[in-house]
């Protein structure tokens, strides 16, 4: 249902207050039964996770205005919607009843826990004095003044806020009569500057005492509900909150409470006058979908507001630029080499899939290259195409780009950034190659070596009769970037013979020479090793290199197979040094 539509309607682009936007006259898409269904739950604690620009602040501050005892009477900002009429009216015994405790984390980005810190108490004493001011709570007749005084002192340490939520409840309590509501916006923001910025620890010692002191076992409260992007998982933040409930994008409670459903987009349009563009804003901006048992296809309201509040510019990706995407920045960088072949299945339109779990481990992020996956479906960058929950309660999911919108983010910013991360890797490993080779580090010359081989070359690559040219013109082109220090020449006569690669520097330093043999059809890796080692110490390819001003010259015999590969050096005096390959 439409509520505030005026000719031509006035949308509420970043205006996210309930009672400032209904005041207003602004255009509302009615999602007060949201209310109801909260009410209507016997749980204690709701947690809702939903992607940025899905209604979350709007929701809570409507049910702040709806529950919050005020001498402001907010009748006029909710006679007219489905919840003031719902069962008869019977919701409206809730109405401005109780004591509400709200906070807003989304502002707490600091770069440092002592910063966060200080931002936390400037928060949650402002918080206390705005009770005692409402008279949700009276800090003389607390019972305990001198705690009163800690939590209205912005100079207090933040470990004097540690029991906070569980202090003022009580004292709301006691002062009303009515078991309060604590709402928490935003409650993982300051967990995701923590972990990017290094204090995760400091701040996940703070957060889980401070929200066990509100919502666990406390008999003071009434019902707590929490917004965020994340369910981050009960070893980080949520331990011993058995009572925790979760209304995710991966489950059926509140599916369509946040987001516009195709009916409410349509209905919007038609408010607007352009029924005729839906087509275009259904490929632009829906594709999401939530839900398990019940799909349900959303859209994300912050881009349909923006696209009909101004006629005429047509599609655009709005969702773009209003997102903090540096966490997710960061992990692809990290991970590039494991993300990047499922970026390249989403950009060409197909699925990805993968196992999907409600609680987030942000604190071992780094150590788990798919958990970027996972992150992207929940900050709304995929969606679940399709979902089976397994037996140990994690889903196995088909993810893909919800819409064009989304796409775009991938095409100029996701790809754009794996690509440097690629060529980052690339240069990072070309020099920790060169840095073996050259340092007679036979075991991490092999492992840099195959690894290189692995992420560039193709089995395609490695098809036809000359195979070993192949490898030949593929390691001299990894040991150009030596060209200012030394010369990389192959097919070099030197000593008795044509060596494959001669490393040679151009001032005195170490040098290599490489003799490179394919497995032939018959023999093994042991085999070709002896092959290659025999002609190495036969021939004394390293004269060349020796005369050139070697100090040091490190002979390797280099057998290949497919993408492995075996590198053992070869001494002057004929002894053989394996790497990790090795079979001898």
């Amino acid at each position: 249902m439409i509520l505030g539509a005026t000719n031509p309607p006035d949308f509420p682009i970043g205006e996210s207050d309930y009672r400032t936007l209904r005041r207003a006259g602004q255009t509302y898409v009615d999602k007060t039964l949201w209310i109801a269904d909260l009410l209507d739950n016997s749980g204690k604690v709701l947690l809702v996770p939903r992607p940025r620009r899905f209604g979350k602040t709007l929701n809570m501050t409507t049910l702040r205005a709806f529950l919050e005892r005020s001498d402001d009477d907010t009748t006029d900002c909710f006679e007219d919607t489905a919840l003031w009429q719902a069962k008869g009216g019977a919701y409206r015994a809730h109405f401005q009843r109780y004591p509400v405790i709200y906070l807003s984390f989304k502002d707490v980005k600091e770069r440092d826990w002592t910063t966060c810190g200080r931002h936390l108490v400037r928060l949650l004493t402002s918080t206390t004095r705005d009770l005692d001011r409402r008279r949700h709570l009276d800090l003389q007749s607390s019972g305990d003044v001198g705690r009163a005084r800690q939590l209205t002192d912005a100079d207090s340490p933040i470990d004097v806020f540690t029991d906070m939520l569980a202090d003022i409840s009580a004292w709301c309590h006691r002062a009303t009569g009515e078991r309060p509501f604590i709402l928490i916006d935003e409650y993982d923001a300051p967990l995701h500057a923590a972990w990017q910025h290094g204090y995760w620890e400091e701040a996940v010692s703070f957060f889980r005492g401070f929200l066990s002191g509100g919502l666990k076992d406390n008999p003071h409260l009434l019902k707590g509900v929490l917004t965020g992007i994340l369910k981050v998982s009960k070893e980080g933040i949520f331990s011993g909150l058995n009572h925790l409930e979760t209304s995710s994008i991966v489950n059926d409670r509140l599916v369509d409470r946040f987001g516009f459903t195709d009916a409410e987009v349509a209905a919007l349009a038609g408010a607007s006058g352009r029924r005729d563009e839906l087509d275009a804003m259904r490929g632009w901006y829906n594709g999401y979908i939530f839900g398990a048992a019940h799909r349900t296809l959303l859209y994300n309201p912050w881009s349909i507001l923006n696209y009909l509040k101004d006629p005429g510019i047509g599609p655009r990706p709005f969702w773009k630029n209003t997102s903090d995407n540096a966490l997710i920045r960061d992990l692809m960088i990290r991970h590039a080499a494991t993300v990047a072949p499922h970026v390249e299945q989403l950009l060409n339109g197909q699925t990805v899939r993968t196992l999907l779990e409600e609680n987030v481990p942000v604190q071992h992020l780094h150590d788990q290259p798919l958990s970027v996956l996972g992150l992207l479906t929940f900050s709304g960058y995929l969606t679940v195409d399709s979902i089976a929950a397994n037996d140990d309660g994690a889903f196995d999911c088909a993810l893909r780009i919800p819409n064009r919108e989304v796409r775009s983010i991938f095409t100029d910013t996701f790809h754009g950034c794996l690509q440097e991360a690629s060529v980052s890797a690339a240069t990072a490993g070309l020099t920790a190659l060169s840095d073996a080779m050259l340092g007679g580090d036979t075991e991490a010359f092999e492992e840099q070596l195959e690894a290189i081989m692995v992420a560039m070359l193709s089995h395609h690559d490695l098809a036809g009769e000359r195979v070993e040219a192949v490898y030949q013109a593929f390691l001299v082109g990894l040991l150009v970037h030596l060209q200012d220090t030394h010369r990389v020449v192959s097919n070099r006569e030197a000593g008795f013979g044509r060596a494959d690669v001669l490393v040679m520097p151009r001032t005195p330093g170490p040098g290599a020479v490489l003799e490179l043999k394919r497995i032939t059809r018959r023999e093994t890796a042991e085999r070709a090793l002896e092959r290659a080692a025999a002609q190495l110490q036969q021939r004394d390819y390293a004269a060349e290199v020796r005369a050139a001003g070697a100090t040091t010259v490190h002979q390797y015999a280099v057998v290949f197979d497919g993408k492995c590969c075996w590198v053992e050096m070869v001494e002057e005096q004929g002894r053989r040094q394996p790497g990790t390959n090795s079979l001898i």
